[in-house]
């Protein structure tokens, strides 16, 4: 439990300017149940580095498995955006791409 509640403090006590790591405590605090918190990480990942293709999808993946299918359906726009932008060719995001994009065009 002690993790859960440093992991929970850090995002409004983290000024650095190193996306990726907010977008994997975004991911650590959503397998810790901890949604309000992870989007915390996520939307301060966004304000560092707004084009980033995997902060999107990790985000879009939260809010879908949160139950908000329309914010999860907007991230995931936007990482198609920045994923075809930036030409990634990545099988297991792919993999991934295929499974979840006719999930949450479905649900927008």
């Amino acid at each position: 439990m002690r993790a859960h509640s440093t992991l929970s403090a850090l995002p409004s006590n983290l000024k650095p300017k190193f996306a990726p790591l907010f977008m994997l405590l975004g991911v650590a605090l959503t397998h810790l149940e901890d949604p309000t918190n992870a989007k915390q990480a996520y939307e301060q990942a966004v304000a560092i580095e707004s084009d980033s293709p995997m902060t999107y999808l990790n985000y879009a993946i939260m809010l879908f498995n949160s139950g908000d299918k329309s914010h999860a359906a907007e991230q995931y726009a936007k990482f198609e955006m920045y994923h075809q932008k930036k030409a990634l060719n990545d099988p297991d995001v792919n993999a991934l791409v295929a499974k979840l994009g006719p999930i949450l065009h479905m649900g927008s």
